[in-house]
């Protein structure tokens, strides 16, 4: 079903449709109805490539209003319009279906397509119109050839004017990294187009121009200055060109100032025909050897025989991408499209920072960019972030294809997706060295750490803590509000301790209410080091004696819960794990009989 938005479009379309027939019809006809130049032909075709089908029906709507208008006559104005549609339908359909055709009209073939679809197909509503005419008595017999021709003229040159213009345009908007032509003077141009247009087809300066200003002044101009212009300048000039001739036909002065009586414009016709196939076939082909063939293109193209089975099967299974040397994209296969949610058509021309995930450190890029940079092969595992967002795991290896100096000339990326691989990864990682409820490390990870913190001691000569806590009045807790409000407390206490402190220190839950503390690298002054030790504990017992706001099935409970704190220093090898663990628990126990909230260091 068709938004509002859409319905407000299409009958938008059919009203400029509506209005530019009407014009050309009051002064581009002999009869009002037949005439050399339809260029709402050239509107409603580009409406129906950029917007669908549904356009169609704003073709229909334009066309039957405006020969109603004209005609008064409901049949003729209906087959009119259903002739006029039918061959918009009909040259849009073979133009969506050729899908190398660009509407950018980045290659010669492109413009070649349109003229030869154009010159074909353009007869479909000069048929069903002329014979339309006939049938209702408009036309005469022996009018029939000419208004026919010039029916079938008229739609060509409205195409040809229009419709790569507006094309052109759009595709350029949507997708503006074609090939850059410089502003100034691609603006000079046009200025001096629009001038000479002035000086041939309005008799500018006729006194002293009028002998030697001709219609070919255009050629050389659009030919030559293709290269600046561009496609988008090219089909701009032929557009205020064919504006501009007809208007000084219509007001009989300039070049064409007889024309419409003598010819019935078919002078015209002939001229802006040939110079939208020169200037087209010009532009577009300085275009397209503009646009640099990339090197990987090439020698993909070189070994496509021998990579063609290969690459067949690596596409059934692998995620690729290909890369020039600044990392942007210049092929994709369908695996990658869907896993990164992009469609082909948005890849190409971007790079690779598209899909930085920010999970990876800039030494991380840094290091892989000088592998490949030196022509070594690269593989590692990279986490992407997708269209959508989400993030997914990819096992790489990153080729780099090197031209005969062993330079890098493009990157070849051949990944496979292991997200599940690294969800089940964390998910084991998480449940043997972090504890369920307040995901603080476990008594496994504790021990692990605590090795390897005794091991750096005894090489860097610097002290280390372990301090072993226990959670004062948390049973009556429990017994009175459940273990609900219990684990509330026990995520809170994780979270305080987190912030009392540093990201290298470890906090682990040792077990039910007990957590421990292991602080690194002191520094090797004993004495100083026990001093930061007693602050950080201090700072630990002060901030979880501060009042606890749980929440607990929608109610809040308030709760006050100190600690009991023992702490024990090492230095090097001189005691064991075991026995750090049992020294620190048991000044802890010595708190707890002291009376709980307080600190008290191991002494032998």
């Amino acid at each position: 079903m068709l938004k509002f938005t859409n319905v407000i479009k299409i009958l938008a379309v059919a009203i400029c449709y509506a209005l530019i027939a009407h014009f050309t019809h009051l002064y581009g006809t002999e009869n009002g109805i037949v005439g050399v130049i339809r260029p709402m032909t050239g509107l409603g075709l580009a409406a129906v490539l950029l917007g669908g089908r549904n356009y169609l029906a704003a073709v229909f709507l334009g066309s039957f209003f405006i020969n109603m208008l004209t005609l008064n006559n409901a049949f003729a104005a209906f087959a009119i319009a259903t002739g006029s549609t039918l061959e918009v339908a009909v040259i849009s359909n073979v133009l969506k279906r050729d899908h190398s055709f660009n509407f950018a009209f980045t290659k010669l073939r492109d413009f070649i397509f349109l003229l030869k679809t154009t010159f074909g197909d353009c007869i479909i509503a000069a048929v069903i119109g002329v014979t339309t005419l006939y049938a209702i008595g408009f036309l005469a017999s022996e009018e029939i050839t000419k208004n026919l021709l010039h029916w079938w003229m008229g739609d060509v040159l409205g195409i040809l004017l229009i419709t790569p213009f507006i094309l052109v345009v759009y595709a350029y908007k949507v997708n503006p990294h074609h090939v850059q032509h410089n502003p100034v003077k691609k603006i000079a141009l046009i200025l001096l187009a629009a001038f000479i247009n002035q000086v041939v087809f309005f008799g500018w300066f006729h006194e002293s121009l009028g002998v030697v200003a001709r219609d070919y002044w255009l050629f050389p101009l659009l030919i030559l200055g293709g290269r600046q212009l561009g496609v988008r300048g090219v089909t701009f000039i032929l557009l205020i060109t064919g504006t501009q001739a007809l208007i000084g036909a219509v007001q009989h002065i300039g070049y064409f100032a007889n024309d419409l009586e003598k010819t019935q414009l078919l002078g015209y016709w002939i001229y802006m025909i040939s110079l939208s196939i020169g200037a087209m076939s010009a532009v577009t082909n300085l275009d397209e050897q503009s646009q640099k063939l990339s090197t990987i293109q090439e020698q993909l193209h070189c070994n496509l025989d021998e990579l063609h089975y290969y690459k067949f099967a690596l596409d059934q299974h692998a995620l690729v991408t290909i890369t020039d040397i600044q990392g942007t994209i210049t092929n994709a296969n369908l695996k990658f499209c869907e896993i990164s949610g992009y469609k082909k058509s948005e890849l190409l021309g971007k790079n690779h920072r598209i899909f930085n995930s920010g999970v990876h450190s800039e030494e991380f890029f840094t290091a892989l960019y000088q592998c490949i940079t030196h022509g070594k092969t690269w593989r590692g595992e990279i986490c992407n972030r997708a269209k959508n967002g989400n993030l997914y795991w990819i096992a790489a290896t990153i080729v780099p294809l090197l031209n005969k100096d062993g330079k890098p000339t493009q990157y070849i990326s051949i990944r496979t997706d292991i997200t599940e691989r690294k969800k089940n990864e964390e998910m084991i990682h998480q449940l043997a060295f972090y504890d369920a409820l307040t995901h603080l490390a476990n008594r496994r990870l504790l021990i692990d750490r605590l090795e390897r913190a005794i091991i750096a001691s005894e090489r860097t000569k610097e002290y280390g803590v372990l301090m072993f806590l226990d959670l004062d009045k948390f049973k009556p807790l429990n017994d009175t509000f459940g273990h609900q409000a219990g684990d509330a407390l026990l995520i809170e206490v994780a979270q305080r301790l987190n912030h009392c402190v540093r990201k290298m220190d470890t906090v682990a839950r040792f077990g039910g209410d007990e957590f421990v503390v292991l602080l690194n690298e002191l520094g090797a002054d004993g004495v100083e080091a026990k001093k930061t030790a007693w602050a950080i504990a201090e700072k630990i017992r002060l901030t979880l004696a501060q009042p606890y706001q749980l929440k607990v099935d929608g109610k809040i409970i308030e709760h006050q819960c100190t600690s009991s704190i023992g702490v024990v220093d090492f230095i090097g090898v001189t005691k064991s794990q075991d026995d750090l663990l049992k020294q620190a628990d048991d000044a802890m126990y010595q708190t707890k009989h002291s009376g709980r909230n307080a600190i008290h260091f191991f002494e032998l």
